[in-house]
């Protein structure tokens, strides 16, 4: 069993497996030397302690990793679907020509919404104020608090009462605004590098012909 240094791999191996060790290793070498019981014993407890602490670190690694994955995934689908709560009050935004029509807009906005005139929207507010300044025709998605979380940066532009300071409110738009830009922006790339793809695969057709 031990004449060899791969020999005794494979049996230490065959031991750590359960193959039939106890009748087939240990007993005939016990008959020879008793000490070789504790050997045995104290190799399959240390190895399969060993084993099955590994097996189990990478399991819950991997259950740790999938988790963290899933959280991605759905705080990033939240975020979507909140962001597109506002963009239909952002659309206009897109239209100012400046800096000062863009922040006369945002502070109509806000003081449409700010009904109380209490200087921060609470999440009635909120839904209220959306609803007012929807454009005729589109249709109003209702705002839920973990909405309004992931609108919020997870609070971070709250105050500490959980409510929005027109200062938060201001990010908040243009931040919905840069998004809606930047994917303009890549749907306009993606279209001219389809017009190229289809330019050059009609300039090859005509050459052939």
């Amino acid at each position: 069993y031990f004449s060899s240094f791969t020999a005794g791999l494979f049996t230490m191996f065959q031991t750590l497996t359960g193959d039939g060790w106890a009748s087939e290793i240990a007993r005939p070498i016990m008959k020879e030397n008793i000490g070789a019981s504790f050997f045995f014993v104290s190799y399959i407890l240390i190895a399969g302690m060993v084993l099955t602490n590994v097996m189990v670190a990478v399991l819950l690694e991997e259950f740790a990793k999938a988790g963290k994955q899933q959280e991605l995934e759905d705080e990033a689908a939240n975020t979507v679907r909140a962001n597109g709560l506002l963009e239909e009050v952002v659309a206009p935004l897109r239209l100012c020509r400046t800096a000062a029509e863009e922040q006369a807009h945002i502070k109509r906005l806000w003081d449409m919404m700010d009904a109380d005139k209490n200087g921060v929207l609470d999440l009635g507010e909120l839904k209220k104020g959306l609803h007012m300044s929807l454009p005729p025709g589109a249709e109003f998605r209702d705002i839920s608090a973990a909405d309004l979380d992931d609108l919020t940066l997870q609070g971070r532009l709250c105050d500490h009462n959980g409510n929005i300071a027109y200062e938060g409110f201001v990010t908040m738009l243009r931040r919905i605004l840069a998004q809606q830009l930047q994917r303009q922006e890549e749907d306009g790339l993606d279209l001219l590098d389809k017009l190229d793809s289809t330019s050059h695969e009609v300039a090859a057709s005509q050459f052939a012909v």
